[in-house]
């Protein structure tokens, strides 16, 4: 394997090299120093020789001269010769022209001191050069003028002189202390110099004596990188920077099956990896080298390791974990690959990629299942709610009990879409046998027209039923799933048509051929590029198809689902802005024209006399369930809290238990726990749970627990008499609840009577103003309680979509969830200002109820 040099001696070099460069800096440093010497002195020089001082003081002597040839001349009786005189003016002129003109001298002169002793011989000499230059007579005349001024210019150019001469003198002794500084500071250099020579040498015998330990030291490491090599049991392989090997150590001749004579000099690509995957893994390690050589610089980029397919000497592919970098040795540059056998690893990852697919699949099977199931309990609910509405505006006769008919019928429709929903999931696996029973298709149809009937009234819609080939008559399949069908065709067509008709053909195409069923509307149809996606999930039109309606876009899938489960089709014809036609085709074998016994609603059987214990937190909640076992016949013993109920069922044997699931201090899991694991005379009695929601997720932890049933709020009689009998009751929907079931309230008032109902529904109006008034359902953890008892509440009194809101806000803040906490309170003030609106209607009505019945009475 090759070698790479030892680190100490990099250091070293490093710190010589380093020596070095003082040294060249010490040295420039020193000739910078000198040159910096030599300057100064040639300026010194040059100050000394400086003619600005000699310049005013010959300027001064100029004058003085000039000043003797005026009085010389002004002093002779007889007219002297003027030309001596004029000679000196000259003389001056030109000196005071030179002073002026030179850059040497101007500058100085244009200074404060010094410019208004230049500007006074600058004006002299302007007047007096007209006398100099004019006859003789004039300037005889003026020569005792100018013996008067000249006096004066002559001291101002000797004040400059002085001053030039003293600026001189200062700027020379500050010149001459530079020099010192630097003198100084040339010899401190030297002294530099001399000092380090003698250190490095001192170093360099010190790195000597480090050298030949680390040559020492060295041998030892080569030799334990040498074992490591030699020992590793993951595979190493060096190449050069060209990715011919270099050296391989014996575990990647195992793991190959090349030996380590074979492999030198051979390209590491061509040996080791399949000929197809060369180029793609070729780019990938170049990139992680790329990586490599970044995080040595301190910057994160890139895989350490990445997964490659690796090729044994035989062709046999294995997925290798390789991690990759370069180096500088002393013979050049290398590439180190640390290369592991990870099939074992991908083995195991297979596995639980599978084993997640398959959760995953499994999760969304549920949520499919709870998707679908929340959509399909909306259809029987518009047909009951477009009943309830046509029930309140007439009398009781004949049609009021064809229309309770009906909202029987979408009860019972609930419970079939709850236990139907799984069987769709199953038939989309082909799984779970399909109901194969004989039944009137044309009664059937009529039940679903029935059903729709009090919806499409109240949007003045004419719904009726044709059968153009006779009646179909007894046919065998699985009712359930053809009325499910049905129901979401004409449920679409009645709530997606503004006006018009819709109508339901039913005819069969042949002997032993399938039913054929049209459903036709005269909405506003549907866009050609529209019609392949009808039946996606979650599709919906929005206002194209002229509808205001809510939906989900479920319904046409789920139908869908059904037919091809069912061995059918199901398609659609629309012509925008002519109506829509959906058809089926459904394989019905007919069957003999007998007479089978009728389908009846299921009927729950009448509960014995039971012993129950309620354990209930909730004073309202606890007194209405109370009435409603006492008035089946039923003994009742109340407990508010977990702890005094635990005690109760120690205590006294119980038949029945019944209880509260969310209750401070301890629950009502933890009671039925405790209750199943003391030795008590209540120890084998039924528990049903009562909460105001409840998840499967939540069903199997109650079960676990020892709960045998769970009665979701609101508890109404045939939900109670479901669950102390042993069966499962259907429970409301509460998605797209309702603001007021006011069914509920008229179920209360037949138990209870109007003037307990209207005291218990204004003690809930009070309960929820003292908690919109203390905010108690805004995103806090510590009202958890509370929001449980004020939904427990709002389940009692019917008000659905209340006690919805408050069992999410009550979840999320139990789980310490505050996103979600605030995404479910917002709003939930004016949900309340709407049930409490309701509350009042129905207490005004009950109130105006109350002198009837006393004058009754």
């Amino acid at each position: 394997m090759a070698q790479s040099p030892a680190p100490h001696w990099a250091a070293k070099s490093a710190r010589l090299y380093g020596v070095a460069c003082l040294l060249a800096l010490c040295v420039l440093a020193l000739v910078i120093m000198a040159a910096s010497v030599w300057r100064e002195l040639v300026t010194f020089d040059q100050m000394k020789s400086d003619n600005t001082q000699w310049a005013l003081m010959q300027t001064e002597v100029e004058l003085l001269r000039l000043e003797l040839s005026v009085t010389e001349a002004a002093g002779e009786d007889e007219p002297a010769d003027l030309a001596e005189l004029r000679s000196w003016f000259d003389v001056v002129y030109a000196r005071a022209a030179l002073l002026e003109q030179s850059e040497a001298y101007a500058e100085k002169l244009r200074l404060p001191e010094y410019s208004a002793d230049a500007a006074r011989l600058r004006s002299f000499l302007d007047r007096t050069v007209p006398l100099i230059d004019g006859p003789d007579s004039e300037l005889r005349a003026s020569l005792s003028t100018l013996a008067g001024m000249l006096p004066d210019i002559r001291q101002g150019a000797r004040k400059m002189a002085l001053r030039a001469r003293s600026e001189a003198a200062t700027a020379t002794g500050a010149r001459q202390q530079e020099v010192k500084w630097t003198l100084l500071k040339l010899a401190l250099l030297t002294a530099v110099l001399l000092i380090i020579p003698s250190g490095l040498t001192l170093f360099l015998l010190r790195i000597m004596r480090l050298g030949r330990l680390q040559t020492k030291t060295g041998a030892l490491t080569s030799a334990r990188l040498q074992t490591i090599f030699a020992t590793s049991a993951d595979a190493i392989i060096v190449t050069n920077r060209g990715g011919w090997i270099v050296d391989i150590n014996p575990a990647a001749e195992a793991m190959f099956g090349h030996s380590r004579e074979a492999a030198l000099g051979v390209h590491a690509l061509a040996l080791l990896v399949p000929p197809e995957l060369v180029d793609a893994q070729s780019k990938v390690i170049t990139t992680t080298l790329d990586a490599s050589a970044a995080r040595a610089k301190g910057m994160e980029k890139g895989p350490l390791r990445i997964e490659l397919v690796g090729k044994r000497a035989d062709g046999a592919r294995l997925p290798v974990e390789v991690s990759v970098g370069a180096m500088q040795v002393e013979s050049g540059g290398v590439i180190v690959a640390l290369v592991r056998d990870i099939s074992d690893r991908q083995m195991a990852q297979t596995a639980l990629t599978d084993a997640l697919l398959l959760a995953q699949a499994g999760d969304r099977a549920k949520a499919d299942f709870i998707a679908v199931m929340s959509h399909e309990m909306r259809t029987p609910l518009n047909g009951l709610l477009g009943s309830l509405e046509l029930l309140g505006a007439t009398d009781m006769h004949a049609k009021q009990k064809d229309l309770v008919n009906v909202i029987g019928a979408s009860g019972q429709i609930l419970l079939h879409h709850v236990n139907s929903v799984l069987d769709i999931s199953k038939a989309e696996a082909d799984r779970g046998p399909e109901l194969q029973i004989e039944f009137d298709f044309d009664q059937l149809i009529a039940d679903c027209i029935a059903n729709q009937a009090g919806l499409a009234v109240t949007k003045g819609l004419m719904l009726s039923a044709q059968a153009p080939g006779g009646p179909i008559g007894k046919v065998k399949g699985d009712p359930v799933r053809v009325q499910q069908i049905l129901l979401n065709l004409i449920g679409n067509a009645v709530k997606f048509t503004a006006k018009g008709r819709v109508f339901v053909e039913a005819e069969r195409l042949g002997p032993e051929q399938p039913v054929e069923i049209r459903v036709i509307d005269t909405g506003s149809g549907i866009s050609e590029f529209d019609l392949d996606r009808v039946f996606d999930d979650f599709f919906t039109l929005d206002t194209r198809y002229d509808r205001p309606a809510e939906g989900s876009g479920l319904g046409l899938g789920i139908a869908r689902r059904i037919v091809l489960a069912m061995g059918g089709e199901i398609g659609v014809e629309s012509v925008l802005g002519d109506g829509s036609l959906f058809w089926l085709r459904l394989p019905l074998p007919q069957v003999e024209d007998h007479a089978p016994a009728p389908v009846k609603l299921a009927a729950f059987p009448t509960a014995a006399q039971f012993r129950v214990l309620v354990i209930e937190d909730n004073p309202v909640n606890r007194f209405v369930l109370r009435r409603l076992l006492e008035e089946t016949g039923h003994s009742v013993t109340e407990a508010n809290n977990g702890v005094d109920g635990v005690k109760a069922a120690i205590a006294e044997g119980f038949d029945v238990i019944m209880t509260d699931i969310s209750m401070p201090g301890l629950d009502g899991v933890e009671v039925a726990r405790q209750i199943r694991a003391l030795d008590g005379p209540s120890q084998r009695a039924r528990v049903i749970a009562v909460t105001a929601h409840a998840m499967t997720a939540d069903l199997q932890r109650f079960r676990a627990a020892g709960i045998d049933d769970c009665l979701t709020k609101p508890i109404t009689r045939l939900g109670l008499a479901a669950a102390l009998g042993g069966a499962t009751a259907p429970e409301p929907p509460l998605r797209d609840a309702p603001i007021l079931d006011k069914s509920q309230i008229a179920d209360l008032n037949t138990s209870l009577g109007s003037t307990a109902t209207v005291a218990l529904i204004l003690r809930v109006i009070a309960e929820g103003d003292a908690a919109e008034t203390d905010t108690a359902w805004l995103a806090d953890v510590s009202g958890k309680s509370r929001l449980h008892a004020l939904a427990g509440s709002a389940g009692t009194f019917g008000a659905r979509a209340l006690q919805l809101r408050l069992a999410m806000l009550h979840d999320a803040c139990a789980a310490d969830d505050s996103a979600s906490a605030a995404l479910f309170s917002v709003g939930i003030s004016e949900l309340w200002h709407e049930t409490r609106k309701a509350f009042l209607q129905e207490v005004a009505l009950l109130q105006a109820d109350q002198p009837k019945v006393a004058a009754g009475a």
